[in-house]
């Protein structure tokens, strides 16, 4: 992802995670319309079949979401960098540096 590899501030790594939990949760509340529409589906003699699957596919998809988001937030102080970092990434030196 190029948020956690190119941009380290706290703005960045925020907008991503709050991102990826909205997406999250997204993903949770398509699989109970899903679910609801192959049970719909189901009393009606329908097949609901595909339905059925898009729900479990989406349930998926949240907890893997939910995962790397929770996994993202244990471990965002190892992707934030301070602003002394910063100076060193962007090819600026400090004068104490140029003296020795």
């Amino acid at each position: 992802t190029m948020v956690m590899r190119k941009y380290h501030n706290s703005m960045a790594v925020g907008f991503f995670l709050g991102a990826i939990v909205a997406m999250a949760q997204l993903f949770f509340v398509l699989s109970f319309i899903y679910s609801g529409y192959a049970s719909d589906r189901s009393m009606m003699d329908l097949p609901s079949a595909q339905e059925g699957f898009n729900a479990l596919l989406c349930l998926i998809e949240s907890i893997l979401l939910g995962t790397f988001s929770a996994i993202l937030v244990a471990h965002r102080s190892k992707i934030l960098t301070s602003p002394a970092d910063e100076s060193v990434v962007s090819g600026d030196v400090d004068e104490s540096y140029e003296r020795i």
